[in-house]
């Protein structure tokens, strides 16, 4: 058995087909070459990365609640290297970010091409990673939490008396249209009558 090392083109996808030339079975006719040998591409799965679409890339990033909370600047891990990147305030698990052009490369580009334009894209998928119980057990984090519970039902009761104002509102309006209508249509109706 013959090992070889060959090397594959970037942007290659599973089961797809590749030929290397004169690897294959040797030819019947000794001033001939060998054959070509077809190779079908298993790619096998990364823990990191995960390959989505054609050439997007797909990771999944932790934050903490202070990051998630207040925004952070973080540097992760792409295909192409370490990247900085700014995470907004407010961040929540499940929310993406798309980095244009820092996916897999075209497999088989055409010529006279911009290597990097024709790059997928690198998707980060944020997860929000929650404090343990034990350290919500503190007291100083107990005080925080309490603090921001308070806040939001502060704002729940204002949000939801700002609606019952809007929505009072809207039907007197609603219900000005309808004289005019009623007006309207009596004037008209008195004609006839």
């Amino acid at each position: 058995m013959l090992t070889e090392e060959i090397e594959l083109p970037g942007g290659i996808k599973d089961n797809q087909k590749i030929k290397v030339q004169y690897m294959g079975h040797a030819a019947d006719v000794y001033t001939s070459h060998a054959g070509d040998l077809l190779l079908n591409v298993a790619v096998k799965k990364h823990d990191f990365y995960e390959r989505v679409n054609k050439n997007d890339i797909q990771t999944e990033v932790e934050l903490t609640l202070a990051e998630a909370i207040l925004g952070s600047d973080i540097t992760i891990s792409t295909v192409h290297g370490p990247l900085n990147i700014k995470v907004d305030a407010g961040t929540s698990t499940g929310q993406t970010m798309v980095l244009k052009h820092y996916g897999v490369p075209e497999f088989d580009p055409p010529e006279n091409y911009d290597p990097i334009e024709l790059r997928g894209d690198h998707i980060v998928v944020f997860k929000v990673r929650l404090p343990s119980e034990e350290d919500t057990n503190s007291p100083e984090m107990r005080d925080i939490i309490d603090q921001m519970l308070k806040n939001e039902q502060e704002n729940k009761e204002a949000y939801y008396a700002y609606q019952a104002e809007l929505k009072k509102q809207r039907q007197a309006e609603v219900d000005h249209k309808m004289q005019a209508k009623r007006a309207k249509f009596q004037q008209k109706t008195a004609k006839y009558a």
